[in-house]
C-alpha cells in the first residue's frame, strides 16, 4: 500500500493556496511492526510538517511587514541572511531579510530585521519546557538519553542543554 501524505495550506477564506506532497510511506499490511507509523517516520513527518509549515508562516509575515506602515511603499531589501529556529520537531533555518526603513517617516534606524519582532528568541518556548520539565525530573544524561527520542533530537547540543539546566534552580 502507498500512503501519500499532503499538506494543504488555505488562506482566510478557506481557498486553497498550496498543496505540498509532505511524504510517501510504502506501507506493508502483513507483519504487525510494519501497522501504523513506525517512531522514525512520525519524526520525519513532523519535522517535515514543521518546515513547511514555518516556511508559509514566516513568508506571510514577511509580506505583511514588506511594506511601509505610513504610505504602503514597497521597502527596500538591505540584505539577505539566514537564522535558526529551534523546535520540538527540529531546528530550521528561516530566511531573514534586512529592510530599509521608507524616508517618509523617521527612525532611529536605517534598517531593520522584521522577522526578529516575530522570533525574538531562536528556541520556541516549547522546546525550552520540554528541556526545563526532563532536566529537573531526571539526571542530566538520562535527560539526554530520554530527549534523544524527542523529533528534535538531531538538534539536541549537549552542551546547550548542560546551560539551561545550570540556568534553571531546582
Amino acid at each position: 500500500m502507498r500512503v501519500k501524505l499532503q499538506l494543504v495550506i488555505c488562506n482566510d477564506e478557506g481557498h486553497e493556496e498550496t498543496v505540498t506532497d509532505v511524504i510517501t510511506l510504502n506501507k506493508n499490511n502483513q507483519r504487525l511492526e510494519q501497522l501504523g507509523l513506525t517512531l522514525a517516520e512520525a519524526k520525519q513527518l513532523l519535522s517535515t510538517l514543521q518546515r513547511h509549515l514555518l516556511q508559509h508562516q514566516v513568508a506571510t509575515f514577511l509580506d505583511t511587514r514588506s511594506t511601509c506602515a505610513a504610505c504602503g511603499a514597497l521597502l527596500k531589501i538591505k540584505a539577505h541572511a539566514s537564522r535558526s529556529f529551534r523546535t520540538l520537531f527540529g531546528t530550521f533555518t528561516l530566511d531573514s531579510p534586512r529592510l530599509e526603513h521608507c524616508d517618509c517617516t523617521r527612525h532611529q534606524t536605517s534598517s531593520f530585521r522584521p522577522l526578529s519582532a516575530l522570533l525574538p528568541e531562536s528556541v520556541a518556548p516549547e522546546l525550552l519546557y520540554m528541556e526545563a520539565k526532563w532536566s529537573s525530573l531526571v539526571s542530566y544524561g538520562m535527560s539526554l538519553d530520554a530527549l534523544k527520542d524527542f523529533p528534535h533530537s538531531t538538534a539536541l547540543r549537549g552542551g546547550a542543554f548542560h546551560l539551561l539546566i545550570e540556568s534553571h534552580p531546582r
